[in-house]
This record gives structure tokens, sequence and C-alpha cells, in this order.
């Protein structure tokens, strides 16, 4: 898939002006992809997530009881970018 079109997914799943700070620090690092080298830009996903770790999984508790990821769209914006890089 062309850099363009991940471009567009990840920003179909953040919003324009992000709050929280991963998701700036995602934004960012996306609107790399095109000056990055595959394996400059592969580094940097993987320090993204380490630094990131503890956003990624946080859950929040439901009133039924049960818990759901906190940050869903987040969630989503980077399996897409992993699945399509190679």
């Amino acid at each position: 898939m062309c850099q363009f079109h991940i471009e567009r997914i990840v920003r179909r799943y953040l919003t324009l002006n992000p709050r929280l700070k991963a998701v700036r620090a995602l934004k960012g690092l996306v609107q790399t992809l095109t000056v990055a080298s595959q394996s400059d830009f592969e580094a940097e996903c993987r320090k993204w997530k380490d630094v990131w770790h503890e956003t990624l999984w946080r859950r929040s508790l439901l009133k039924s009881g049960k818990t759901q990821f906190t940050h869903k769209r987040l969630r989503s914006a980077m399996p897409s970018i992993d699945f399509c890089l190679p």
C-alpha cells in the first residue's frame, strides 16, 4: 500500500488536533513516513510502542462490570500501520 493511503488510514482514526501526547507522537511519526526509510520508520514505530505501551493497554471499567480499552481509536491506528508496512 502506498504511503499516502497509510497516512490517510491512520488519520481516519486520529483527530486533527489530538489532546493525548501518545496520539500527537503517533501523528508526528506517520507524517515522517514519506521522508524516512523503511528500516528507520519501523524502528521508530517499535520505539513508540515501547514508550506508550501503558497507554495502549489501559482499560476502563464499565458500569456493567466489564472492561474495555480506553483509547480504542489509538489502538486501531497502530495495527493498521503494522499491517501496511511490509
